[in-house]
């Protein structure tokens, strides 16, 4: 029909309708006309009225209405699978023939499995975003997977299923490609030495969703007191059992976008090195790389024999038993990244496991 021409979006729309003989305009409004985005959750799950009966609650955090295949898994791993439609579509039959773990229709010699149609999800934005559907599961209930084929554009996979949505792996600072389907978990072991402490034993653990949700990074020592000291140092008996046998970091990062477009909320703790150090704050990210920061600090070192930590001890005042118990300061600031690549949006590859930046 537009061989050789120009359509404009709304024949597109049109011939798209005039060749499946399906009224999409509620579609393609959405996805066309409004920056609106998918983004739905499992909720909670309660026990219904009668034997095996289950109520599961979905809710609609994102402001566009699709439909939503939904599949339950059993105790005894057998797959139910159901289909709720939206104000203003459904599927034409209730018993689908859906290929394993693609929801495909398939002839029904290469298998099939029963889809059950439940009722409509009435609503549209903001009305009418929970939606409580009730089934019937024998065995009880092991796993909920929203969308389970993975072809609904969902900004937040992490709770389309209540279990198996969390990826452990070593952390060889050999990353992967970014998975939007799965929260990454990384841990290492941790080997440190200081001339106070020692040797410092010690294990991290990072993980985050795509470098922008959930980032953080935990690492926590055990200071053996193992060759203290050393060419530059030198520490008697006594000032050596002073020095701490625990130190930990911890940073933590998350996107806030619907509070603050382009957002990100940061906490960072710190027992590290004879320093107690508490920061929180918020950085927003600009266009053409320019980001804004502005954040809370307070630290302190608890004894004045943590100042052996330092090279030069004494222009240190800020300790808990003295008068100065501690130093708190209101901090903002503005950067330019040089590269274009680098963001809050940058993938693993630029900012690690933990989604913070390499040194």
């Amino acid at each position: 029909q537009w061989k050789f021409a120009h359509p404009y979006p709304e024949d597109f729309r049109n011939s798209i309708s005039q060749f499946t003989h399906i009224d999409l305009n509620w579609f393609f409004d959405e996805w066309m006309e409004t920056t609106k985005n998918i983004d739905y959750k499992i909720g909670r799950i309660k026990k219904g009225q009668f034997k095996n009966q289950y109520v599961i609650r979905l809710k609609r955090k994102g402001r566009m209405q699709m439909p939503i295949d939904l599949r339950v898994v059993s105790n005894k791993d057998s797959v139910y699978d159901f289909t709720i439609p939206n104000t203003w579509w459904e599927k034409n039959n209730l018993s689908q023939t859906l290929s394993k773990g693609e929801g495909l229709k398939v002839p029904p010699s290469e298998g099939f499995r029963e889809v059950t149609l439940l009722p409509k999800w009435y609503g549209w934005d903001k009305l009418q975003p929970t939606y409580d559907a009730t089934v019937t599961i024998p065995s009880g209930i092991k796993n909920i997977i929203i969308d389970p084929s993975e072809r609904l554009a969902d900004i937040n996979m992490l709770d389309n299923r209540k279990r198996g949505n969390v990826e452990l792996r070593f952390d060889s600072h050999i990353y992967p490609p970014v998975s939007s389907k799965k929260y990454r978990l990384y841990m290492r072991p941790d080997l440190w030495w200081n001339a106070y402490d020692g040797f410092k034993f010690g294990i991290n653990a990072n993980g985050n969703y795509m470098g922008v949700k959930h980032v953080f990074s935990l690492t926590v020592w055990l200071n053996s007191h193992l060759a203290q000291g050393g060419a530059r140092y030198y520490f008697d008996k006594e000032i050596q059992k002073k020095a701490g046998y625990f130190s930990y970091r911890f940073d933590y990062s998350n996107a806030v976008d619907k509070v603050i477009k382009r957002g990100t909320f940061y906490f960072h703790s710190q027992w590290l090195d004879g320093c107690e150090m508490y920061k929180i704050g918020l950085s927003k990210q600009f266009p053409k790389n320019f980001s804004a920061d502005i954040n809370l600090k307070a630290f302190t070192r608890n004894k004045e024999e943590y100042r052996n930590y330092l090279l030069y001890p004494n222009e240190w005042d800020a300790i808990w038993t003295s008068k100065k118990k501690f130093n708190v300061s209101i901090n903002r600031g503005t950067s330019v990244l040089a590269s274009p690549r680098l963001g809050r949006y940058g993938d693993e590859h630029l900012y690690g496991p933990g989604g913070l930046p390499h040194a």
